[in-house]
C-alpha cells in the first residue's frame, strides 16, 4: 500500500516513470523485508516476492507483441525495450533493498 501510494504521488508530480518504478520497488521491498527482520509472519518470503507485483509492466509487453504481430516492427521494438527497462528498474530497486536491509536470499 505504501509503495502504490508513493507511485501515485510521484506520477502526479510528473516524475520520470523509470525513476518512479525504481524508487517504488525499493520502498516496497524495504517495507516487505520487515517480515524477515522482525519475524512478523511465518511466510515473509511471500510478502517480499509479491511486494512489487503492482509494478509489473504487463500491458507494455502485450502491446509490444501485438505490434509485432501486426507488422509494426519498430514500434514493437520500442515498446519492448521500454518494458524491459521498467523491469530492470524493478530488479534494481529490489536488489538495492536486499543490500540495504542485509537480506541474503540466494
Amino acid at each position: 500500500m505504501l509503495g502504490y501510494s508513493l507511485k501515485n504521488i510521484l506520477m502526479s508530480h510528473h516524475v520520470d516513470g523509470k525513476a518512479v518504478f525504481l524508487f517504488c520497488s525499493f520502498v516496497s521491498a524495504v517495507t516487505a523485508t520487515a517480515g524477515h527482520v522482525f519475524s512478523l509472519s511465518s511466510t515473509p518470503d511471500v510478502a517480499l516476492a509479491t511486494s512489487v507485483l503492482y509494478l509489473i509492466p504487463g500491458i507494455p509487453y502485450i502491446n509490444s507483441v501485438s505490434d509485432l504481430l501486426t507488422g509494426h516492427y519498430l514500434c514493437s521494438l520500442s515498446r519492448f525495450i521500454d518494458a524491459a527497462l521498467l523491469t530492470a528498474c524493478i530488479a534494481l530497486g529490489l536488489t538495492g533493498a536486499f543490500f540495504i536491509m542485509n537480506l541474503k536470499v540466494f
